[in-house]
C-alpha cells in the first residue's frame, strides 16, 4: 500500500513539477518523495524507476500526440530509423534512471539526517 501511495504521489507531483518548469522538476519529486515517505533505498530506487517510467512514458507520448509526431519522428531518423514508440520508450527508460537515483538520494539524505536507530 504504501509503494502505491509512493508511486502516485510521485506521479501526481512530477506531472505538476514538469508542467509548470524545466524537464529536470521530476528529480526534485522523486527526490522529495523518497525523503518524506521513508522507505529503504532499494525499494526507493525501485519504485522512483517505476514512477520514472511512467511519468516520462506517459509525457513523452503525450507531447508528442500534440505535435502530431514531428519530433519523434526526426529523433527516430537520427537515431537509425527507430519508430515512435521506440522514441518513447528511450525516453521513458531515461526518465526511469533519473528518477530511480534521485529517489535512491533522497533516502540517502534522509539515513543521513534522521538515522535509524
Amino acid at each position: 500500500m504504501r509503494a502505491i501511495a509512493f508511486v502516485i504521489v510521485f506521479l501526481l507531483l512530477g506531472f505538476i513539477l514538469q508542467w509548470i518548469g524545466p524537464w529536470w522538476l521530476h528529480l526534485v519529486a522523486a527526490f522529495l518523495v523518497a525523503f518524506f515517505f521513508g522507505t529503504s533505498e532499494r525499494s526507493a530506487f525501485g519504485l522512483g524507476l517505476l514512477g520514472g517510467v511512467l511519468l516520462w512514458g506517459i509525457w513523452a507520448a503525450y507531447l508528442d500526440l500534440q505535435n502530431g509526431g514531428i519530433l519523434s519522428r526526426r529523433m527516430g531518423i537520427l537515431l537509425g530509423e527507430v519508430p515512435r514508440i521506440g522514441v518513447w520508450a528511450l525516453a521513458a527508460l531515461l526518465g526511469s534512471l533519473l528518477a530511480g537515483l534521485a529517489a535512491w538520494y533522497g533516502m540517502v539524505v534522509r539515513r543521513s539526517v534522521w538515522p535509524v536507530r
